[in-house]
């Protein structure tokens, strides 16, 4: 079984020479796409996910028990794939012993394409052995139960993969079936991921090997599981993607770490009794953190703190204050409450049906003079203060949208686009407005409430990863966009987003440890709960996840906090504080790379360009140099005739000669990305300098014509019945041919 996503995404030149009765030459291209050669789908899905993340096209070969017939590796226009990525060898357990279902022949065929095409392979989650230049460790294995950190060994990083920008610390392999490795064959294998000392092991052991055969092929082996649950295995992805592609490759790498603080001037009910509204001294507090925590982000970081208001939460504040200003009249609020007898989430309320909730006679005529009474929008007054934080619609009243009228959803947006209008945050640096945050995220089943948004020059709200029917089903990189059948109104784009542990109810860890309790099947202090939000969180980040996390304004109460050990350090912070500062530790502990946020519109943008590149299939084309040593340059193009209406990121490890005035990009440690926009022809770069591929020629002879598996894959209409292939490889004086198995 073969499926794939993105088939098509980059290509790589190879220039052969084929010395026959008569010679000639050609340059033959050669598609990039990874083929991930895998038992089931869940073995595949944990080589897939990181490829995914990047945006790089890849290919999954299923293979069962009894075999599988191998695709068309290439064609006389060159290889059809850039990296290969097998699981487990494809191994069963057959008459008591692991064998793969895999042919010899087979096995050969993919090391012969290695070799023709300078392809790389990657052994994920594989034992020990002389394949791999290695020997289990005298004690033998482990199970998942042992515990051991696995660490980068950095100078190999440093000559192989530099670009990874991994951390040589240590990454939990508690859970994570292992081989304590030793090394035997130095001459073809070098170590570049070791195991900590264990009480089993009390000595560094070998977790991943490079092998550099004599013939020039090349191999990385892991040798313990992994799966896309774990932080650990995540990290270790972004290893074999860096050293198996080069560095250069269609799609680009980015931790986008977006917390988006619903309610803003809101009173909120908490789940332990009480109210709690925001203070202009918690966002002072913020304003004055988030400088601080990027000061101590990696380089080329820029994060903030993104709001959802809701305009009427300011005039109840005003109507209130009246008894306190003898002679003021305020305007009152449309209403003070807004949660009443919501239907079911994913309720599909019949178009035109409802009844309006809003009094006919409502006006924006609101006293300005009653507005500024609120500490809150005397802060926010301040440019300096305002421009802190980003600015998103939440609706003006909080009114939740499953069953509403036209008329109302209309009034809810049109009114707090009207306030931001009037209070001057449409003139905020990081102001939003061409999309919302729905109230309870609620309403994106409601084809009247989509129509009154669009009416209203909006294109994208945020939605709710905890509900399936909210997320793409086809892809998570993708937003959703939704339909006439699932929602009563087309092509209205909904933004993936996650919850965390923290609840929308609570302003302190004592009410968050209280609720978590009694509405999960976990419990702890939070300590406990910052450790799993930690787990959980950094392994989306990392998975180049860019979906924004769901904080609401209670979670921001700082000012009259009390102390907490966060990061070894006791101090006063809020409980999204405490969030944020616990991921981005761990986030700067395993990786160099810069963590950026996006405004609300500039996500919701990124979500959509990322669809309809996919939609593109875009791809690279390296160019060897004449004696194939090198990749001095490269094309871009796209399956759709090489025109895309988005631009498409290409990473490239070192800079190039001209960016041909494209966008292009490199925060603090990250690569280079260009910024491709393709209009109908392929668009060259040449690489400065030039990447080394291979350092030392010599001949081999093409000897696997009787091959029948590899012929299959092979077109041999122009050859000669003795051909030779020019391969620029690694010193091999005797023509021993490949070491490996």
């Amino acid at each position: 079984m073969l499926w794939a996503r993105g088939k098509g995404s980059s290509h790589s030149v190879l220039c052969l020479c084929f010395l026959a009765l008569v010679s000639w030459s050609t340059c033959l291209s050669s598609n990039s796409t990874t083929l991930i050669i895998a038992t089931t789908e869940d073995k595949a899905v944990q080589a897939s996910y990181i490829l995914n993340g990047y945006g790089v096209g890849f290919e999954v070969l299923l293979v069962p028990v009894g075999g599988v017939k191998l695709p068309i590796l290439n064609t006389t226009n060159g290889g059809n794939y850039g990296l290969l990525v097998i699981f487990s060898e494809a191994t069963y357990i057959a008459n008591g012993t692991f064998s793969s279902a895999l042919t010899r022949a087979q096995w050969e065929a993919l090391y012969s394409y290695q070799r023709n095409f300078k392809i790389r392979m990657v052994h994920l989650n594989v034992s020990p052995g002389p394949q791999y230049g290695t020997a289990i460790a005298s004690a033998g294995c482990c199970d998942p139960s042992s515990y051991q950190n696995v660490t980068i060994v950095s100078e190999v990083q440093k000559r192989e993969f530099p670009n990874a920008g991994i951390r040589s610390v240590g990454l939990n392999t508690s859970g994570l079936y292992h081989y304590p490795t030793t090394v035997n064959n130095d001459s073809t294998t070098t170590s570049f991921l070791e195991f900590g000392p264990h009480p089993d092991f009390p000595t560094s052991s070998v977790a991943g090997v490079i092998n550099k055969f004599g013939d020039g092929r090349e191999q990385m082996a892991f040798f313990i599981d992994g799966g896309n649950f774990s932080s650990p295995s995540t990290v270790l992805n972004h290893v074999w993607v860096q050293w198996g592609y080069r560095g250069l490759y269609p799609g680009y790498r980015r931790l986008n770490l977006q917390t988006q603080v619903d309610d803003l001037l809101l009173e909120t009910t908490m789940y332990t009794g009480g109210l709690f509204r925001l203070r202009a001294e918690d966002l002072k507090d913020h304003a004055d953190w988030t400088i601080d925590i990027n000061n101590r982000m990696n380089r080329g970081s820029s994060y903030f703190l993104e709001f959802g208001f809701n305009s009427n939460g300011n005039l109840i504040y005003g109507y209130k204050q009246q008894a306190k200003n003898p002679g003021l009249s305020c305007d009152g609020p449309v209403f003070g409450k807004w949660h009443e007898g919501m239907p079911p989430l994913e309720y599909q309320k019949p178009l035109g049906t409802g009844k309006n909730a809003w009094p006919s006679y409502s006006s924006s005529a609101w006293t300005g003079e009653c507005l500024f009474l609120d500490p809150l929008i005397s802060f926010m007054r301040n440019t300096t203060n305002r421009d802190a934080f980003g600015l998103v619609s939440h609706t003006f009243t909080h009114l939740e949208l499953n069953n509403v009228t036209y008329a109302d959803a209309t009034r809810e947006i049109s009114f707090n686009l009207l306030y931001a209008e009037l209070m001057n945050f449409t003139s905020a640096a990081k102001f939003s407005g061409s999309g919302l945050i729905p109230p309870a995220i609620t309403g994106l089943h409601n084809g009247d409430v989509l129509r009154a948004w669009s009416d209203n020059g909006l294109w994208n709200a945020i939605g709710d990863n905890t509900r399936l029917p909210l997320r793409n089903p086809d892809n998570q990189q993708w937003p959703l966009m939704t339909s006439m059948a699932n929602n009563g109104y087309d092509g209205y784009q909904i933004t993936p987003r996650f919850a965390t542990r923290i609840y929308f109810d609570c302003d302190t860890p004592a009410c968050n440890v209280q609720e978590w309790a009694d509405t999960s099947d976990d419990a702890g202090d939070i300590y406990y709960l910052l450790e799993l939000s930690k787990d959980t969180t950094s392994n989306q980040l990392l998975s180049l996840y860019h979906d924004p996390y769901m904080f609401h304004q209670p979670n921001l109460r700082s000012y009259d906090a009390g102390e907490v050990l966060v990061n070894r350090k006791m101090q006063k912070l809020s409980l999204l504080q405490m969030w944020v500062e616990t991921v981005v530790a761990e986030i700067t502990r395993l990786v160099d790379w810069p963590i950026v946020t996006l405004k609300h519109d500039h996500i919701a943008m990124s979500f959509n360009r990322r669809y309809v590149r996919d939609q593109c299939a875009p791809y690279i084309r390296s160019t060897l140099s004449s004696n194939s040593s090198q990749i001095t340059g490269f094309d871009v193009l796209a399956a759709t005739n090489n025109t895309c209406a988005v631009t498409v990121p290409v990473t490239v490890p070192k800079a190039v000669a001209d960016t041909k005035g494209f966008h292009t990009e490199q925060l603090g440690n990250d690569p280079l990305t260009i910024w491709v926009a393709l209009s109908g022809e392929a668009v060259h770069f040449e690489l400065h300098p030039p990447l080394d591929v291979i350092r030392v020629m010599r001949m081999i002879v093409a000897s696997d014509r009787d091959n029948e598996d590899y012929r299959d894959n092979e077109d041999y209409s122009t050859r000669s019945t003795i051909d030779y292939l020019c391969i620029y490889s690694y010193h091999d004086p005797l023509g021993l041919g490949d070491n490996g198995p």
